[in-house]
């Protein structure tokens, strides 16, 4: 008894961590926070529910949304291995090394690209923008992403 409910606390942790931005009340919200799954950022599995990939990182070539379910992604891993139908909830988003390229997944700069030049220990990294090269020296670490389009830049 003692180990299913160990187990139940743990499914029940990993739900909280993947609902963490949606709010029962609103559409809208639950929407917006769908959004950050999009193709051309690196992503790591976080799932062990497809063990033979955990804690690798891949691309994401396509993403399906139907009204029924969650967000799926099709990933490239690196090791050239496609995997399909992969439930957003299992993933989480990859950084580049110092110099990578990032996208903004939230917040009033979404979908804005430039270059990682400094994380911090607490959390936030310093991003320079392509657009303005505007640099930024706040922004959470966890809405931005690996971009992995080569655009001319």
């Amino acid at each position: 008894h003692k180990k299913r409910h160990k187990h139940e606390s743990h499914k029940h942790e990993s739900h909280r961590k993947s609902s963490y931005h949606k709010s029962q009340s609103s559409n809208s919200q639950n929407e917006h926070h769908l959004n950050w799954l999009i193709p051309n950022i690196r992503v790591r599995l976080i799932s062990k529910k497809i063990p033979a990939y955990y804690l690798q990182k891949g691309v994401v070539q396509d993403v399906t949304r139907t009204s029924q379910s969650s967000p799926k992604a099709v990933l490239l891993m690196d090791n050239g291995q496609v995997i399909d139908k992969v439930p957003e909830r299992y993933l989480e988003t990859a950084l580049p090394k110092t110099g990578g390229k990032v996208i903004v997944l939230e917040g009033k700069r979404h979908w804005k690209k430039g270059r990682l030049l400094e994380r911090s220990r607490d959390g936030y990294g310093v991003i320079q923008f392509s657009e303005d090269l505007e640099v930024v020296n706040s922004i959470s670490l966890d809405s931005i992403a690996e971009w992995c389009l080569n655009e001319d830049d």
